[in-house]
């Protein structure tokens, strides 16, 4: 079946769905933050114009000091695409940095329902027929959506292939293989376990790139003060203003539609400034023990090698090798179930790469992430 066959299907059993239900809210507002996202925003764009909405729409473009052709790419979108109600804001200069891009597009926003994301991603055309559903839920003010690394996005956005430079392939070049295979499995072992913390009670992951929360309850707990000296943090704060006022007023929405689609790094210095980000932020959570999991995990890890070098220097090699093929045979269990239904399933060679690299690496961006400024959007950054 064609790339346009299978939207063309989704569509139809989706408008049945709209005959039979009523949308209580009057619109949603998707705000996008930029900076300098010229060479990667044309997939978001293209996806934009695919995107059936059950509710009124608007699209809010925040600009946080641009100062290659992002804004007249956006800009040429929109006069293109006058069926869209969309626009352009952009900061004053004595304001910067993401935080502020988005409280100023929350500002302006018409719609209590706000949806954030990410100008390096690309949405599923059902997107908001799942993620309005959640958040209409009784006492619902904040949803996770799922953030997804994939190989094709024109299969699984719905871009076409009118404009090929547009069509923006994530896991296609061979550039750093080993490396997008390993985001590839990180980032589908954090749903996995993002899903399982949920389901405790206790969600600790949140992702900015689909993000779904009222605007009143929001506001009322205060926005992003009291996180705004941290250069990310936008989701994982909110998530954790939002727990400690109410733990039952998040939910996950878990639906394979509700999803983004995010690029992988391709080369490792941006790969590592992005982790140092992420690891810092869950250091600085207060409710959750994120943090401290992770510290475990590093320590974990860090006795394979402690176990592996004690084999060597003593001519146990068979504990080595034992050692090594026993957490072989675990990881390639685990990312088997993780994508099995995945078009790029990582093979056999592409797990073991990964899972020694982890074992190097994860102790690594520990000790980083507690010493190390770190590069983001062409600022420097320490927290």
């Amino acid at each position: 079946m064609k790339t346009d066959e299978k939207i063309t299907e989704i569509h139809s059993n989706h408008s049945i769905q709209r005959k039979n239900h009523t949308f209580t809210q009057n619109g949603i507002t998707t705000l996008i933050p930029f900076r300098n996202e010229a060479h990667r925003i044309h997939s978001l764009l293209n996806s934009l114009k695919k995107i059936e909405v059950p509710v009124n729409w608007e699209i809010i473009f925040c600009d946080d000091h641009s100062h290659d052709l992002s804004i007249d790419i956006i800009q040429k979108f929109i006069n293109n695409n006058p069926q869209l109600d969309a626009k352009i804001i952009q900061l004053s200069e004595s304001e910067k940095g993401k935080k502020s891009a988005l409280t100023a597009g929350i500002n302006v926003a018409q719609f209590d329902i706000i949806h954030t994301t990410d100008a390096d991603c690309a949405l599923h055309p059902n997107i908001y027929w799942h993620l309005i559903r959640s958040i209409q839920q009784p006492n619902i003010d904040l949803v996770l959506g799922r953030v997804e690394f994939l190989i094709d996005l024109e299969n699984k956005t719905g871009l076409t292939k009118e404009n090929p430079e547009n069509s923006r392939v994530v896991l296609g070049e061979n550039k750093n293989r080993h490396l997008q295979q390993y985001q590839l499995i990180e980032n589908s072992a954090l749903i996995a376990l993002g899903y399982t913390e949920f389901l405790k009670k206790n969600p600790a992951a949140a992702n900015g790139a689909n993000l779904v929360f009222r605007k009143s309850a929001f506001l009322s707990l205060g926005g992003y003060q009291g996180n705004n000296q941290f250069a990310s943090g936008d989701d994982v704060f909110t998530l954790e203003k939002f727990i400690l006022n109410n733990p039952e007023s998040v939910a996950f929405c878990t639906h394979p539609h509700a999803s983004v689609v995010s690029e992988v790094e391709t080369t490792f210095n941006d790969f590592k400034n992005q982790r140092i980000r992420w690891m810092k932020k869950t250091f600085l959570q207060k409710t959750q023990k994120t943090a401290l999991k992770q510290v475990f995990m590093g320590l974990f890890l860090l006795s394979f090698w402690v176990i592996a070098i004690e084999a060597v220097l003593s001519a146990h090699y068979e504990t080595m090798a034992l050692l090594w093929l026993g957490k072989l045979c675990v990881d390639a269990a685990c990312v088997s179930l993780l994508l099995r239904n995945h078009p790029q399933k990582p093979c056999l060679l592409d797990i073991f790469v990964c899972s020694i690299f982890q074992i190097l690496w994860l102790p690594t961006l520990g000790v980083l992430a507690a010493n190390k400024q770190f590069q983001w959007k062409g600022r420097a950054h320490s927290a």
